[in-house]
């Protein structure tokens, strides 16, 4: 995996205090700009190098989709 930069960092680090904070975060994100970040979080919590479960909405929709 890449180094992540200042932005991702940032939002990382954001995104784990709400964890921390609130224990559940719904983060909407209409336009799909952040499935990227999403995706790698869930990755890396599968590998045991995230803290938090990660749940994607697409990811969820696309099992209860399936036939």
């Amino acid at each position: 995996m890449p180094t992540p930069g200042p932005i991702t960092t940032t939002l990382e680090a954001d995104v784990s205090r709400e964890l921390r904070n609130q224990k559940l975060v719904i983060w909407l994100d209409k336009d799909s700009h952040y499935t990227a970040f999403v995706d790698q979080l869930a990755l890396r919590h599968s590998q045991g190098n995230f803290f938090a479960p990660v749940v994607s909405f697409a990811a969820a929709t696309s099992k209860r989709c399936s036939p």
